[in-house]
């Protein structure tokens, strides 16, 4: 699952989830249960919502607004990835001076097979494409660069949800738990676990390039450091 200020998911516990799911209509989801679902996405009880920067109605957003120092942004070519959730500083190759990212916590409906389950966002792990927002994929400033990014999902998008049935509020609800994450996409399942098991993938492949530039980084140090101090004894001796 996703903690609050942590930009992308957990993918093994995303894989842990899916494996321990059950294939079900958002009707027939029980309590106390672990079920994966398809259906189309409603207003929840408190009704639609109107996302922060495009204004469009929806039944979730997520707005992510990061800062950085203008002169990071010199002769680095800011260039905006709409189709890949950001981490934050990614776009000019900084971490953030200081980041919002703020997500609606309104439960919605998921509605198919003659019932309906309500999806808790909290924590949940929200896959949608990036909504293109007029004069919000950035803004110079004096001193500063901000990059925003918007996310939604509409009333009506079909999407795929996949979590712990724990509660109920008139219909059973989709919560994030300490042993389940909360999937939710419009993208579509296989797209889902595509993701999670290249990202689970390439771990390891990554952690062992970054342990052989260490150690490359650490002989050519070594090196340089044997040089100097060879050097500097001639002198002396000399």
């Amino acid at each position: 699952m996703r903690n609050p200020g942590q930009l992308l998911p957990d993918h093994a516990a995303v894989l842990a989830t899916l494996g321990r799911s059950t294939p079900v209509a958002p009707g027939a989801a029980r309590p106390g249960t672990v079920v994966r679902t398809v259906g189309t996405a409603a207003a929840g009880p408190g009704g639609l919502l109107t996302a922060p920067l495009s204004g469009q109605p929806c039944v979730w957003f997520r707005v992510l607004e990061a800062r950085h120092p203008a002169w990071q942004t010199l002769g680095v070519g800011v260039v905006p990835t709409p189709a890949i959730p950001p981490v934050v500083g990614s776009d000019v190759g900084f971490p953030a001076a200081e980041a919002t990212d703020h997500e609606s916590g309104e439960p919605f409906a998921v509605v198919g097979g003659g019932g309906a389950v309500l999806v808790d966002p909290a924590r949940a792990d929200v896959d949608t494409p990036v909504v293109p927002v007029d004069g919000a994929e950035g803004e110079f400033r004096v001193t500063t660069y901000t990059l925003r990014r918007e996310w939604i999902l509409e009333e009506g998008a079909e999407v795929f949800v996949a979590g712990a049935v724990a509660g109920d509020m008139g219909a059973p609800v989709l919560r994030a738990t300490p042993a389940d994450c909360l999937v939710v996409s419009a993208r579509g399942e296989r797209y889902v676990v595509e993701r999670a098991r290249a990202t689970v993938a390439a771990v390891p492949a990554a952690t062992a390039r970054s342990q052989r530039a260490l150690l490359v980084g650490l002989l050519v140090g070594g090196a340089v450091m044997l040089a100097v101090l060879v050097a500097l004894a001639v002198v002396l001796v000399g």
